[in-house]
């Protein structure tokens, strides 16, 4: 069994667990939330630019290296709601006054 250092980079800090290349990552996840007493639920982890699936095994993401570096990101909740409402809206509305805008199109011209 083949011990490996994972570094995770979370707020700006290195956070290191050492980890062995048979584990399941979720439990590697769970190591770090200990350390850092967030939930897992809220953040998502990015190794070489891909999301990290939590049923592999760290040896199915890595095989070869003893040292790896995990970009890990919360879920704002608050922005994705946004877009979603964004999204949904059909009226226009006006930047200046904020009510639904009236628009007349004539010959492809905006009146």
């Amino acid at each position: 069994m083949t011990e490996v250092n994972l570094i995770f980079l979370y707020k700006g800090q290195n956070i290191e667990i050492q980890a062995k290349r048979e584990q399941y990552m979720k439990d590697i996840f769970s190591s770090l939330h200990k350390k850092i007493s967030k939930e897992v639920n809220n953040l998502f982890f990015l190794y070489n630019g891909q999301i990290i699936n939590e049923n592999l095994k760290l040896e199915q993401i890595n095989n070869k290296d003893n040292r790896i570096a995990i970009l890990v990101q919360e879920l704002d909740k608050e922005d994705t709601q946004k877009e979603e409402d964004n999204s949904e809206q059909k009226n226009i509305l006006c930047p200046i006054c904020g009510k639904s805008c009236i628009i007349n199109i004539n010959d492809y011209k905006i009146l």
